[in-house]
């Protein structure tokens, strides 16, 4: 039996090869026997080899087929390869536009209701602090509280 591993799961997996060979049918993807595991870097080497519209695709496609297995193992397993599909050409052709600078028709209602307002930047001066050693016996967490 063939390991469950990464490249199971976005090339070998049942879903993530139906996936593949439905967008096949709308976009130029590599052949499935230039795009085996060739060791921990095939992502890269795949890639690689690949033209810059091919990556983008390969892309696409690994991140539903990962998507897709998520689904059947923590969801209802429901998701099916035509909406997958269908959700892929629009996410492409989107992010397409969007690269080449075009505006696309807002047909969800999320456009902005007001044009871009420039607001003046105000900027507080942050102190110039240094790291202080912590007393004997005590230990120092610095943490970025960004996340807050």
């Amino acid at each position: 039996m063939e390991p469950e591993d990464r490249y199971h799961a976005v090339m070998r997996c049942t879903k993530a090869k139906a996936l593949r060979d439905t967008m096949r049918e709308v976009w130029n993807l590599p052949r499935d026997t230039d795009l085996t595991c060739t060791g921990h870097e095939w992502v890269l080497l795949t890639l690689d080899k690949a033209n810059e519209e091919e990556r983008t695709h390969l892309l696409f496609i690994w991140w539903r087929a990962w998507h897709l297995r998520n689904n059947i193992i923590f969801g209802d397993g429901k998701d099916t390869i035509k909406a997958s599909a269908e959700f892929l050409e629009s996410y492409a052709s989107s992010y397409a536009a969007i690269r080449a600078g075009q505006s696309l028709p807002d047909f969800k209602g999320k456009e902005k209701v007001m044009p871009d307002i420039s607001f003046r930047e105000t900027k507080q001066r942050v102190a110039d602090y240094q790291w202080a050693r912590p007393n004997s016996g005590w230990l120092k967490l610095n943490v970025d509280a960004s996340f807050i």
